[in-house]
């Protein structure tokens, strides 16, 4: 009768495999969560310099009475005075100085990862643009 009470040692199978079952489900849950969450914080990254952009070409307006065209982000920084720097996207300025009143348009696009967005606003508006490439859009109001 003694060996009925013996204490046991160790983890049975089951309490190892139920354990593992819980946290894979805890972990299916999360980890789509964070990429989510780390893809926004990427977006918002080009929002902010797209941001930064309307403003240093608005400024330059202001001094010239022209807007500045660059094809990519370092012309961007040189032209416009900028310190922009991204691994994650790459920025260019669009510009119209024939039309009435002149218009830009300044675009991010994504340049690493699979999942490609390209991003846009324009001289008078006050929100980004998210174009299609094979994703959601976005749209982000001025605060």
């Amino acid at each position: 009768m003694k060996w009925l009470f013996r204490l046991r040692n160790g983890f049975t199978l089951i309490e190892i495999v139920t354990a593992m079952v819980i946290i894979g489900v805890l972990a299916a849950m999360a980890v789509p969560m964070f990429i989510r969450s780390v893809e926004e914080g990427k977006n918002q990254e080009a929002v902010a310099a797209l941001r930064l952009i309307r403003t240093a070409e608005r400024l330059y307006y202001l001094d010239y009475d022209v807007y500045v065209a660059a094809a990519d982000t370092s012309e961007v920084n040189t032209k416009l005075e900028l310190d922009i720097e991204s691994k994650n996207w790459k920025f260019w300025v669009e510009v119209n100085n024939t039309s009435s009143p002149p218009q830009f348009t300044a675009y991010a696009e994504r340049t690493l990862g699979r999942r490609k967005r390209r991003f846009r606003i324009r001289a008078n508006t006050s929100d980004v643009q998210c174009q299609k490439i094979k994703c959601c859009c976005y749209s982000w109001p001025t605060y």
